[in-house]
């Protein structure tokens, strides 16, 4: 009936381990990065965090595995400053998100061709199926197709038109969301840092959502066993041939067409 971490945490409190626990406001400003840690002695094991008492009263705030009883607990302004340091580490320069927003709008400009014709040709199978229906109907009117055989042609047509139709939603609102990532979300790549030090804990979590393509865990107290989606790879991949020393040419020729991603790259989250 509840979650395996709300359950341990219930039993600590019934245990006297920690006292007065509220289980209801909402503490994603305090404790952002908990959907992104992992225990590394318990790899299955996500990370919780809850405060706790320290000898003279005063409260504490720890990222901790409920299983290894204190041998996996994180004092939680550490961790953050970890995560802000690694962002500092992928945070990109003005010229290579110049660069990478340049890239992707060749690529999408690119299959902007391809996707005009694949939907043109749906438009006209779409079509050919409306007009299919309606000579199926006009033979059932005519009495020149029974009821039974008449509603067997109809579900087959309406299952290939909702598929079709689907399918040019589905092209009509990735054109849009590429737009918009480009417009709006490759730009805050180049104050990666400032920006998520200023965003409240829900902000915070959308942007890890669109960095780490898994949870990590601590080991010796440091971030470990990163690893990021396909956008900031590939973003990392051009700050690489950014600094190979290639011409600004060959270094566009490059991202184009050997590292830039495909158009299925959308962001996690923000």
């Amino acid at each position: 009936l509840v979650s395996e971490d709300l359950f341990h945490r219930a039993n600590a409190v019934l245990d006297g381990r920690r006292k007065n626990w509220d289980f209801e406001s909402d503490k994603t400003d305090l404790y952002p990065l908990k959907p992104f840690m992992k225990c590394h002695i318990h790899p299955h094991r996500s990370l919780t965090a809850a405060p706790s008492k320290g000898r003279k009263g005063n409260l504490y705030h720890y990222y901790f595995c409920t299983l290894c009883k204190g041998a996996e607990r994180h004092p939680v302004d550490k961790v953050h400053q970890q995560v802000e340091d690694l962002l500092k580490s992928i945070q990109i320069s003005a010229e290579t998100v110049k660069l990478y927003r340049k890239v992707l709008e060749s690529i999408f400009d690119r299959e902007s061709g391809d996707k005009v014709k694949e939907m043109t040709k749906n438009q006209v199978d779409i079509e050919k199926l409306e007009q299919r229906n309606q000579n199926i109907q006009n033979m059932l009117m005519d009495g020149k197709l029974e009821p039974s055989e008449y509603h067997r042609m109809k579900d087959i047509n309406d299952r290939e038109l909702a598929q079709i139709k689907h399918k040019v939603e589905h092209l009509q609102e990735h054109g849009s969301t590429y737009k918009k990532y480009i417009k709006k979300e490759v730009p805050l790549l180049e104050n990666l840092v400032s920006f998520y030090q200023r965003s409240n804990g829900e902000t915070k979590r959308k942007i890890l959502g669109c960095i780490f393509s898994e949870k990590f865990v601590l080991e010796n107290k440091k971030v470990a066993a990163v690893k990021y989606t396909t956008p900031i790879q590939v973003l990392l991949n051009v700050k690489g041939v950014l600094e190979s020393g290639k011409t600004k040419k060959e270094v566009e020729n490059d991202l184009l067409f050997n590292l830039a991603p495909s158009p299925g790259l959308e962001p996690g989250t923000p």
